[in-house]
C-alpha cells in the first residue's frame, strides 16, 4: 500500500508510524476522541491499519477512543469486516454505526444562488448540508478524519471534507441530479462502457436498466483482482 511519497519514495510503515505518534503525542489533553475511517469499500486505502493504530496509542494512554465508520448510504459493516478492517484489538462496543436517513442532523445550507453559479447555470436548488448527530455532539476533544486524499470522479478529492459530509452525511444529492441527466440522449449515443462505484450506484443502475448501457459496479478494473473478492462484486 503506498501512503505518500517523501522525496520521490513511498514512506514504509514504520516512518508513518513515527509521524502519527508524533501527531498524538503533541495532544496529550484528548480525553475523548472519534475516528472516523473509510470503510470496507476502501479496504486498499491502507486506513484501517492508521485506525488501529491510533486506538492502541490513545486507549494506552486513558483516552476513550469511539470508530465512527464513514459509511455514507452503505451497509453497515459486519464484526469480521470490522476486524479485516481495522484489525482484532479495537472491540465490538467501540464502533458506532452511521445511519444517514436517522442519525443525521442539517448544519447549513448552500444556497440555490451558488449553486447556480458553480455549476454553470444547470442546478438551481438549495442544497442542505447534514452530518452524523456524534460529530457535533460536543462529546470530543478530537475528531480525526481518517483516509486516502485522492482524486475523486464527484467530489473532485476523496477523504477530507468528503469523508465528513458524504461519508458522515445525508445521501444528498444522490437522486436530486437525476432529473438533470438527459437519459434519452444518453440512449441514442454511441455506447461508453460506465464504471462507477459508491457515489455513483444511482448512475450505474440507470444508464444500464433506462439506456442499455453497459456499467460496471467497481472503482476500477484493477479491483476485481482482490482476493477474497468483496461479497459487492460477487455478482
Amino acid at each position: 500500500m503506498l501512503f505518500y511519497l517523501e522525496d520521490g519514495k513511498a514512506l514504509p510503515w514504520e516512518r508513518i508510524e513515527a509521524l502519527l505518534r508524533e501527531f498524538s503525542d503533541a495532544h496529550p489533553e484528548w480525553r475523548s476522541v472519534l475516528l472516523l475511517p473509510p470503510d470496507i469499500t476502501r479496504f486498499h486505502s491502507g486506513a484501517g491499519k492508521i485506525t488501529a493504530f491510533y486506538y492502541r496509542e490513545l486507549t494506552a494512554r486513558g483516552a476513550k477512543v469511539r470508530v465512527l465508520p464513514a459509511l455514507g448510504t452503505h451497509v453497515p459493516m459486519t464484526r469480521e469486516e470490522c476486524i479485516r478492517m481495522y484489525g482484532e484489538e479495537i472491540p465490538e462496543e467501540a464502533y458506532l454505526v452511521h445511519d444517514f436517513r436517522n442519525a443525521i442532523t442539517e448544519i447549513g445550507t448552500v444556497p440555490a444562488g451558488v449553486m447556480e453559479k458553480l455549476s454553470n447555470g444547470l442546478f438551481t436548488e438549495d442544497v442542505h448540508v447534514s452530518v452524523n448527530r456524534e460529530l457535533v455532539s460536543g462529546k470530543y476533544d478530537a475528531i480525526l478524519s481518517i483516509g486516502q486524499v485522492i482524486s475523486h470522479e464527484i467530489a473532485g478529492m476523496a477523504g477530507y471534507t468528503k469523508n465528513i459530509l458524504v461519508g458522515c452525511g445525508g445521501g444528498e444529492m444522490m437522486c436530486e441530479i437525476l432529473k438533470y441527466v438527459d437519459f434519452e440522449r444518453i440512449k441514442t449515443a454511441r455506447a461508453k462502457w460506465f464504471m462507477g462505484y459508491s457515489d455513483n450506484t444511482n448512475l450505474t443502475f440507470l444508464l444500464n436498466t433506462l439506456c442499455d448501457t453497459a456499467a460496471i459496479y467497481g472503482p476500477c478494473a484493477g479491483s476485481f483482482g482482490m482476493e477474497p473478492w468483496h461479497e459487492s462484486l460477487e455478482d
